[in-house]
């Protein structure tokens, strides 16, 4: 049982929605329904197996990413696809700047980036890139990082409306097309 809900103590939608004034000081006063309705914008242009906690990390984040590159360039591995891949923490981006770094010879640089916030991004674990990935001729977990794969993955996910894919792990991160 979460700590005063149910006891007038005005924490009763604490855990639930966002501090709202309204309702925070009417369950302070024992009212526990919201006496106004409050408009919720709903994207109309949501598509199937859209990343939903981007919002969240674009939030946290503030709408700012990390690559990590050598003289501009990435690893080239592209197993999200063919595009600028991104993370949301910065000793990621730190350590695949030192590896491409290794590769090309170059010197390491981490790029901050300014993603917009209303990205259509698809879930890298979702059931439409593992149908995508099974059309491929590859298992759902499969990594590929050949390069004409990358390309096809990433028309395959644009066809949908797709503007990248996401992944929940920060080492595969975002890809932007």
């Amino acid at each position: 049982m979460r700590k005063g809900l149910g006891k007038g103590r005005g924490q009763g939608y604490k855990n639930l929605v966002r501090r709202d004034k309204v309702i925070h000081s009417q369950s302070a006063k024992g009212i526990k329904q919201p006496q106004r309705i409050k408009q919720i914008r709903i994207n109309p242009l949501k598509l199937k197996d859209q990343a939903v906690f981007y919002d969240s990390l674009w939030d946290n984040n503030k709408g700012i990413f990390y690559r990590g590159t050598a003289n501009g360039k990435g690893l080239g591995v592209g197993v999200l696809g063919h595009g600028t891949y991104v993370t949301w923490k910065k000793g990621m981006a730190e350590a695949f700047a030192e590896i491409s770094a290794q590769q090309t010879k170059g010197t390491p640089r981490v790029e901050e980036i300014k993603l917009s916030k209303d990205l259509k991004l698809l879930d890298a674990q979702s059931k439409t890139m593992f149908d995508i990935k099974k059309k491929l001729g590859v298992s759902p977990f499969e990594k590929v990082g050949d390069p004409f794969f990358a390309r096809v993955l990433t028309e395959e996910i644009r066809k949908l409306g797709f503007d990248g894919v996401i992944s929940d792990k920060v080492a595969d991160g975002i890809v932007v097309f």
